[in-house]
C-alpha cells in the first residue's frame, strides 16, 4: 500500500502551480494532499485492528483526494511547475517522517 501511495505522490512531483493564484493553488493542493495522507493513516490504523472493510473505504477516499491533487497539478503549464514540485517534495518528506 505504501508503494502505491508514494507512486501517486511521485507523479505529483512532475507538476506545479502557475504564478497567478499561487497561494490559493498551493493551499488547495496542500489541503487535498493532507486530507489524502490523513485518510491513508486512518486506513492503516483500521487495517491494524483487523477492520479490513473500513480500511478499504479509507484507502479509497485517500486515493481519491490524492488523485484530485494530481488532476489540479496536471492543468498547470510546464514552465510554471517548479514551485509546486517543491511543495510536493516537502510534503513527501513529511509523510516519510510521519510513517
Amino acid at each position: 500500500m505504501m508503494k502505491r501511495l508514494f507512486g501517486i505522490l511521485a507523479l505529483v512531483l512532475l507538476f506545479g502551480p502557475g504564478a497567478a493564484g499561487q497561494e490559493d493553488f498551493n493551499y488547495e493542493t496542500r489541503k487535498l494532499l493532507d486530507e489524502g495522507i490523513n485518510l491513508y493513516k486512518k486506513g492503516l490504523a483500521e487495517e491494524g485492528q483487523g477492520k479490513k472493510e473500513e480500511a478499504a473505504t479509507l484507502f479509497h477516499e485517500s486515493y481519491s483526494k490524492l488523485e484530485q491533487a494530481l488532476q489540479r497539478l496536471e492543468k498547470v503549464p510546464q514552465k510554471q511547475r517548479k514551485e509546486s514540485a517543491d511543495l510536493v517534495y516537502a510534503f513527501l518528506q513529511r509523510v516519510g517522517n510521519d510513517m
